[in-house]
C-alpha cells in the first residue's frame, strides 16, 4: 500500500516491513535520515543460512568487535545510547 509522506514529515516502521521510494524527479537532491533503534540488552546471534553461511546485518562491519569477535552493537560510537531511563508506561 502506497503511503505519501509529506515533506519534512517521517515514517515509523518496522526494520523488516518491506518499503521504498520511487524516482526523485525534481532537480533537488533527495535528503533521509535512518535511525535504527534496538534494546540495550541486543547482541549479536549467529544465524545460520542454508548454504552455511552466516547472515550478516548492514552494520556488523562497521561496529567494533567484542573479544571474541563478535560484531559489538553497544559500540557507541555506531550505537548511541539515546534513552537509558525506565520504560514509561502506556497509559
Amino acid at each position: 500500500m502506497p503511503v505519501e509522506i509529506p515533506e519534512g514529515h517521517m515514517s515509523f516502521h518496522h526494520c523488516r516491513t518491506y518499503h521504498g521510494s520511487g524516482a526523485n524527479r525534481s532537480a533537488e537532491p533527495r535528503r533521509a535520515i535512518s535511525l535504527h533503534l534496538q534494546d540495550g540488552a541486543n547482541a549479536y546471534r549467529e544465524f545460520p543460512l542454508a548454504d552455511g553461511s552466516l547472515a550478516a546485518y548492514n552494520h556488523d562491519e562497521l561496529v567494533r568487535r567484542t573479544p571474541d569477535g563478535t560484531p559489538d552493537y553497544s559500540d557507541p560510537e555506531f550505537c548511541p545510547v539515546v534513552w537509558d531511563g525506565p520504560v514509561p508506561s502506556a497509559a
